[in-house]
């Protein structure tokens, strides 16, 4: 299990700012952090200011550009710009989505990556009905949606980019979307008849991998010559359990899949086509493996191993040579901060679901140490206004 005192951190979108250090928004609270890279220690900055202060992977991606870090939205409401110098955070508003129109769209799936293309960040939506150019230098924002199918599309975290392109897969079906960040066009592309949805893409130049996420095909695919071929022999006793794979990457003539809930990680000879099991890491048929984020080309994955007294883990794989690595972040510094500023948004807002890192006794001992209870006859005497408080928290 997750110990409760060693405060385990959890991160999806996560920028190096040094050699040594990362900035990082915490995927199951409100938090911005800092991160130790070579020790995984973190230490509280501050809250993402107007988003909800128990909302989890807000962000889905982080891109660096000059002293600033922007913060790319997955169910936070804004765009969140870090100030480096300052540790300031400035909100970019977006453009409010009409669903009566866009019926695919899912508020806490808004953008899936960011790309710092020439002197533009470019966002990637997830479901939200855009892509966005914004210019860093001012921060205006220019929308293009003319890209986008009849049917919607649902992008996960699988861009590959070649030259001043970028693709990424529909996880809905066997839409791919090819869009020239030069100038700003996109082309819709159905790719595969054994393609049922893909969660990534991957490749080398013009030759591209698309990695299954539903029961079906890896495909291969070059949009210079149309050349499309089906890969589902996959080796014995493999099952996808209805999610196969997030990402895949070439290593030499191979192509890697690592798996979600599949119960092996499986390797596809990029000449032969043959498929064989591979040991990167332990999964079994109860194991779920989620792709965090990737930084200086390694994979950083949590396991949940549903059948183990330790039912989480945490391995990167490192995609140029295969070595696998085990990385933890823990909560060091800055808890004081971060415990009186939950406490008193909780307090302003009267309701927050209970986290790993503030529950009930943080709670407790934040009113106690506000109102000045902190010997057991005060607590005592003021129990049931504490009583009343707690309740109208919960």
């Amino acid at each position: 299990m997750k110990s409760k005192k060693e405060n385990l951190l959890e991160f999806e979108a996560v920028e190096r700012i040094n050699e040594t250090i990362a900035y990082g928004s915490c995927s199951i609270c409100n938090g911005l952090f800092e991160i130790e890279l070579s020790t995984g220690a973190c230490k509280y900055l501050s809250l993402f200011p107007d988003e909800k202060i128990d909302a989890d992977r807000l962000h889905a991606k982080s891109v660096k550009v000059r002293n600033k870090i922007y913060f790319i939205p997955s169910a936070a409401n804004h765009i969140a710009v870090v100030n480096l110098e300052t540790d300031e955070i400035e909100n970019v508003e977006l453009e409010a989505v009409d669903k009566d129109v866009y019926e695919f769209y899912k508020p806490r799936f808004k953008f899936s990556d960011g790309i710092l293309f020439k002197d533009m960040l470019i966002l990637i939506p997830s479901t939200y009905p855009a892509i966005i150019k914004l210019n860093p230098r001012n921060n205006e924002i220019k929308y293009e949606k003319s890209w986008i199918p009849n049917k919607g599309f649902f992008f996960r975290k699988g861009t590959y980019i070649f030259e001043n392109r970028f693709y990424i897969p529909s996880i809905l079906d066997n839409f791919v979307l090819e869009y020239d960040m030069q100038n700003g066009r996109g082309r819709q592309h159905f790719i595969g008849e054994k393609n049922y949805g893909s969660w990534s893409i991957c490749g080398e130049e013009d030759n591209m991998w698309l990695i299954p996420k539903c029961s079906g095909a890896v495909t291969y695919w070059n949009p210079l010559n149309g050349d499309v071929k089906s890969y589902d022999r996959y080796p014995s006793g493999f099952q996808g359990n209805n999610f196969l794979f997030t990402k895949g990457y070439i290593d030499g003539e191979k192509l890697i899949l690592v798996p979600a809930y599949a119960n092996m990680p499986v390797s596809l000879s990029c000449k032969t086509g043959e498929m064989k099991q591979i040991e990167i890491f332990d999964v079994g048929e109860h194991t779920e493996v989620g792709f965090m984020f990737v930084l200086d080309n390694r994979y950083y994955l949590r396991i949940i191993n549903k059948n183990k007294s330790i039912d989480t883990e945490y391995v990167y794989i490192d995609i140029k040579d295969n070595r696998i690595g085990r990385y933890k972040f823990f909560f060091k510094d800055g808890k004081n901060v971060f415990f009186n500023e939950y406490g008193n948004e909780i307090s302003m807002h009267l309701s927050a679901k209970e986290l790993s890192l503030f529950g009930l006794n943080e709670f407790i001992n934040y009113i106690k140490n506000r109102d000045g209870a902190i010997d057991e006859k005060q607590l005592i005497h003021n129990k049931s206004n504490l009583y009343q408080e707690l309740l109208a928290c919960l």
